[in-house]
């Protein structure tokens, strides 16, 4: 009986890890996309101010903050541009 507890309390403790692995995982996943996000707002941002066009306003704002670190957390999405965003919003930040 006490063999089957151990037994038990060693498969869950290694589920829990098993499961903290692939979030953290996935964390830098997101954490490197969204600074990439970032970097393509503030490039889109620059590139208005600098050829004097007003465009769809901050970038920050439309593109970057469409989506919060938790929702792309907890999504089953791939980190791919075209997973998250339309292809008119794509088309807006990249001219």
């Amino acid at each position: 009986m006490e063999l089957i507890v151990v037994v038990i309390v060693v498969i869950a403790l290694f589920a829990f890890l098993i499961s903290e692995l692939c979030t953290e995982i996935r964390r830098r996943k997101v954490f490197k996309f969204r600074n990439y996000i970032c970097l393509m707002s503030l490039s889109y941002n620059n590139r208005r101010i600098s050829d004097g066009t007003r465009g769809r306003g901050d970038a920050l704002v439309w593109f970057h903050g469409k989506y919060s670190m938790l929702d792309m957390l907890y999504s089953s999405k791939p980190m791919l541009l075209d997973y998250w965003y339309t292809k008119e919003e794509l088309d807006e930040i990249k001219r």
